[in-house]
């Protein structure tokens, strides 16, 4: 399993854009490229980090944090600034 560190920029970007709730098509805009090249930049990241979804990616770069069990799952998702 990859770390974040693993990332280049724009895979970094596009995963962060996510995780602030941007939708694929809000991030590609913002970012000034277009739908395709943002989804290839983002599955070169999860096969960098070795992951298969955003929540998965989310876990290994420490965006989001696993709560013990039983414990509310409230205020532990999203980037670390």
């Amino acid at each position: 399993m990859g770390t974040v560190s693993d990332l280049r920029p724009r895979e970094y970007e596009c995963l962060y854009r996510l995780a602030e709730g941007a939708s694929y098509s809000e991030a590609a805009r913002d970012m000034g490229i277009a739908y395709s090249t943002f989804k290839n930049h983002l599955t070169s990241g999860y096969r960098r980090l070795g992951v298969n979804t955003l929540a998965q990616a989310m876990i290994v770069v420490g965006w989001v944090t696993l709560p013990e069990a039983g414990a509310p799952l409230v205020g532990n998702v999203g980037p670390r600034p």
